[in-house]
């Protein structure tokens, strides 16, 4: 009787055979279904061919930066030969690199810490001692088997290990249910005019039903959908169009899928052409859920379709020179130094978020960052990778030269700027929900229900006592990094720039000669020595310097910092009581 195994995430056709007491070519041999041995789907069954049964008990460890095979050993409590036989892909146990997947055999240990083990998703506002307390385990614990260097630093978005946990749910606290455009919605939920992709406007095969399973599909993925649909842009052509076919390849279809990796999925290019576009997004669903885990940026969703490999570093290698791939590629060598990063070539894909590679350069000349006759010439190349970089360095970006979705964001950001009032009417906007922050994200109706910062309640500057508040401020359907700061009091700017941790920041000092600060902008909009009056837009909410997630941390009086969340909640700058 023939066994078979479940393809699990992070399996090779060589680890399957290694963990069996088989050999490749047996694998090959019994399941004629495999085109490319090196192309296995994760759900796909494998016959064994008289190997050993193998139990679908495995873990899957992503390698961090500065991790180790010996370390990731001792988390799991297992010996670093059983590490390496799981993993035969690595043929150097000093080399491991981060984002790499290590299979942990459960059989031949424990979960960290001797017991049972869960994943958590990092939510906007959380700390790791608190995601400690909330699952009981320890912030060392939870560091140690995450490889995270500074326990400070952890990042929205990020699946973390919690060894010795409590079974709490897995994707983090209790919170109020998801709303479009909340700090807790799924990523890119109602955050994104899908008709500024390449192509997307007035295209008929992307109809209302289309856009609702991309983002359903998105949803599954845990992705963005406006990614997918970047992606679906690139490959082509902006047609989206499931029939259209490279004539070189014969890869076909939204995301041109090669003959063999169709064949793979269970259909074939023939089938792909006969389907509608919304038809054929089940295929691509399929193909997606080998990645499962990886697609949370759109580097991750677009090497997995173009190198096979989702690789979500925008520093992490693709081609080098010397190989067929690189020469294939080396159009996306961007900085020419024979190697092509996943940064390089997601950054045309990025761009078709925004219509073209064009649209970014013209951005680029409005914001005052391109210059010279023949810069908007839709191609990337050192001119425009010098203008977005200081684009990058002034906004305090990540200032790498590539286009990034981060960067195009910001770049494109639509103020949300105060409706017109006369002279000594209060400033007016849409009223904002309010959601603090500290200690886990809770949305608010009054500024009573403010938590306290998750670190320190209160910071002396100047001899005065500030209160801290961390909230995030946001409007349906709007990128929490589009949000119009009102300026929390009448009074002068002290300064404004970058300040270190705090990231781009703006200090005022009030009329009454109360201080306060403002940190993580995206962008700042006002001057030192500007004059402001309450309810004026000082910038933009980010997550600029240390910072977990897009909010205002504001430091501030009581008072102050009551009267401010009671305008966000209703609109109207009038200082009136809530």
């Amino acid at each position: 009787m023939t066994s078979s195994y479940e393809v699990q995430s992070g399996d090779t056709l060589s680890g399957i055979a290694s963990r069996s007491g088989s050999s490749v070519d047996a694998l090959l041999a019994a399941n004629p279904q495999i085109d490319d041995p090196d192309r296995i789907l994760v759900g796909q069954r494998i016959n064994l061919d008289g190997g050993e049964q193998l139990a679908n008990a495995e873990l899957t460890h992503v390698v961090r930066q500065g991790e180790t095979l010996s370390g990731i050993a001792q988390q799991y409590g297992i010996g670093v030969p059983d590490l390496t036989a799981a993993n035969p892909q690595i043929s150097n146990p000093d080399l491991i690199y981060p984002d790499d997947r290590i299979n942990v055999p459960v059989g031949a240990g424990d979960r960290p810490s001797g017991s049972a083990a869960s994943t958590y998703i990092v939510q906007p506002g959380d700390t790791l001692s608190g995601i400690a307390a909330q699952r009981g385990s320890s912030a060392a614990a939870i560091a140690a088997a995450n490889g995270i260097a500074n326990p400070d630093l952890i990042y929205p978005g990020d699946t973390l290990v919690v060894p010795g946990s409590s079974a709490a749910p897995p994707n983090g606290p209790t919170v109020p249910a998801p709303e479009t455009g909340t700090p807790n919605a799924p990523p890119g939920a109602g955050e994104f005019n899908y008709e500024q992709i390449a192509g997307v406007a007035g295209n008929a095969n992307v109809t209302p039903e289309f856009i609702a399973e991309v983002e359903a599909m998105a949803q599954r993925l845990d992705t963005r959908p406006e990614y997918l649909m970047a992606v679906m842009s690139f490959e082509t052509g902006g047609s989206f169009s499931p029939s259209v076919q490279n004539p070189v390849s014969d890869a076909t279809g939204l995301i041109q899928f090669l003959p063999s990796t169709a064949r793979g999925l269970g259909t074939s290019v023939a089938e792909l052409k006969g389907m509608t576009a919304t038809q054929q997004l089940s295929v691509v669903d399929q193909y997606f859920q080998q990645y499962e885990g990886r697609l949370g940026s759109l580097e991750g969703v677009y090497t997995s379709v173009l190198s096979g490999t989702a690789r979500p570093d925008p520093e992490a290698v693709l081609f080098s020179q010397g190989t067929a791939a690189y020469t294939q590629n080396s159009g996306l060598d961007f900085n020419s130094d024979g190697r092509i990063t996943s940064g390089e070539a997601t950054s045309a894909v990025a761009s078709r978020l925004y219509g073209s590679v064009s649209a970014v350069q013209q951005q680029l000349m409005d914001r005052g960052y391109g210059h010279g006759a023949g810069f908007v010439d839709g191609q990337f190349g050192p001119d425009t990778a010098a203008a977005i970089r200081d684009f990058q360095q002034a906004n305090g970006l990540n200032a790498t030269g590539l286009l990034d979705d981060a960067t195009g964001r910001v770049l494109f950001a639509a103020d949300v700027a105060p409706a017109s009032h006369g002279p000594g009417a209060a400033p007016e906007y849409d009223p904002y929900t309010v959601y603090s922050t500290g200690g886990g994200t809770v949305r608010i109706t009054d500024p009573s229900q403010l938590r306290p910062h998750h670190d320190y309640q209160t910071q002396l500057r100047e001899g005065q006592t500030l209160e801290v508040r961390d909230v995030t401020i946001a409007h349906a359907g709007q990128a929490h990094n589009t949000q119009t700061i009102p300026a929390p009091v009448s009074g002068e700017v002290v300064s404004a720039g970058p300040m270190g941790t705090a990231g781009n920041a703006v200090v005022l000092r009030g009329d009454d000669g109360g201080l306060v600060y403002l940190f993580h902008m995206a962008r700042v909009d006002v001057s030192a020595g500007d004059r402001v009056n309450y309810g004026d837009a000082v910038g933009i909410q980010g997550t600029t310097g240390h910072s977990t997630g897009e909010h205002v941390h504001i430091e501030a009086s009581s008072a102050t910092i009551d009267r401010w969340v009671g305008d966000l909640l209703d609109g109207r700058f009038d200082g009136a009581a809530h």
